[in-house]
């Protein structure tokens, strides 16, 4: 038996095989994973170093080489290389593919944190894997032309970001742009010396003025209040009047040795949209989940975010990953839809071509037998199929195949005659 002769004795089991894949797939394809990009687990780890405003051959002496070392010690650890300019530094860390990422993530982090009282002072990091959830899929801007950007890194760090971080699939949310505010002090070197003082002196009575500590609590019958004892400064006139040395009634103050300013923490960079300064926030969303729906969720919460905003911020979504997502799937539906159209019409005409093959002389029926007729001698039976082949192929084959499956013939005979007919009539 044949491949062809066994496939049409069992068609009614391929059918039904055939149904239960197809079944299958279209429950697949609403299950398929969702993003922008797909899921790769790139075998590096980045760690970003800042250490202020140091210059860049000290950054590489005091933090680059140090950290460098303590990295090598990292497990599977294949390639290192750093990247150091004034008070930042970039270490990727390369590993081989398919690498317990997770894993390194921990013992890099791990590595760094031994190495990191021996830094200077005042050296943070951070360590990321890199794939494709670094990057943000949807963006949130705020601008305001009465509200400075201290004002609105605050709202954005404190109001909205933990709003955000609460929805289901949301990895990370980061703010870009704006300003913290940082008080700022000139010293003057000939002021310095005339007062006998150094720069140490001025640092370590900053540092000792900003102190915070609680000192018990008092009872009453009712009530309880903790006491607590603080040095901190919290307005400009307070750091001018900043007491540096007392010697009885004369004091100096740290107006008397330098200028004293508020600004912002750095100057290195600036963010604007449509030509404004703005703040933005970024959303990253979890290695496993999808895309579209965070998304969703996220644009569900915007009138709540709006609702919170001071009077004067305007915010609005700025960058949506899913709009490309949407897009793309809807180019692979319309594909597929047109796939379909055109194998569906391409083996009707095959079909059709085939039965304006078959001869005749009884005249036309109407084009309900035609189509009737057309069910039952290729639809279902593979010796009937063989008997129309026959047809198409002469009068030599045809009669081979009634000699071989005459009871067969008999059964489709007059159907086949009323096709023909049908046809020859067009």
């Amino acid at each position: 038996m044949n491949l062809s002769r066994w496939a049409f004795s069992h068609r009614r089991s391929i059918l039904f095989l055939l149904a239960l894949l197809t079944i299958g797939g279209a429950i697949s394809a609403f299950k398929l994973p969702v993003g922008l990009f797909p899921r790769v687990n790139f075998p590096r780890i980045v760690v970003s170093l800042n250490a202020g405003d140091r210059p860049a051959e000290q950054m590489e002496i005091a933090v680059t080489r140090p950290v460098e070392q303590a990295l090598r010690s990292v497990p599977g650890a294949r390639h290192i290389r750093s990247t150091t300019s004034r008070g930042s530094a970039e270490i990727s860390l390369n590993f081989d593919w398919g690498a317990n990422m997770p894993m390194a993530l921990q013992q890099a982090e791990s590595a760094v944190n031994r190495i990191l009282p021996a830094l200077p002072p005042g050296t943070s990091f951070d360590a990321r894997r890199m794939d494709p959830t670094v990057f943000p899929v949807a963006a949130y801007s705020l601008t305001s032309k009465a509200v400075d950007l201290v004002t609105l890194r605050d709202v954005a760090r404190y109001q909205l970001a933990p709003l955000l971080s609460e929805i289901d699939g949301v990895a990370r949310v980061g703010v870009l742009g704006g300003a913290t505010s940082e008080y700022r002090v000139d010293v003057d070197p000939a002021r310095l010396a005339a007062y006998g003082l150094t720069a140490a002196d001025v640092s370590s009575a900053m540092a000792q003025n900003d102190f915070l500590s609680g000192v018990g609590n008092t009872k009453g019958l009712m009530v309880q209040t903790n006491l607590s004892a603080s040095t901190n400064l919290h307005s400009l006139d307070e750091f001018r009047n900043l007491i540096i040395r007392q010697s009885g009634n004369a004091m100096v103050r740290l107006q008397d040795v330098g200028n004293v300013t508020l600004g912002a923490d750095n100057y290195d960079s600036a963010v604007a949209f449509d030509g404004q300064s703005a703040v933005f926030i970024g959303i990253q969303v979890a290695p496993t989940a999808n895309l579209l729906d965070v998304v969703a969720r996220v644009r569900e919460v915007m009138p709540e975010i709006q609702a919170q905003l001071p009077q004067g911020i305007d915010g609005r979504i700025v960058y949506d990953s899913t709009k490309f997502v949407n897009s793309a799937i809807h180019e692979v539906v319309k594909t597929l839809l047109e796939a379909l159209l055109v194998g569906s019409a391409g083996t009707f005409f095959t079909l059709f071509r085939a039965v304006l093959r078959l001869k005749g002389s009884v005249p036309p029926r109407a084009p309900e037998e035609l189509v009737g007729a057309a069910a039952r001698v290729i639809g279902f039976d593979p010796t009937a199929f063989d008997w129309v082949l026959a047809r198409l192929a002469g009068p030599g084959r045809k009669a081979a195949r009634l000699t071989e499956f005459d009871p067969i013939a008999e059964r489709y005979l007059g159907a086949v005659e009323r096709l023909a007919e049908y046809v020859d009539a067009m």
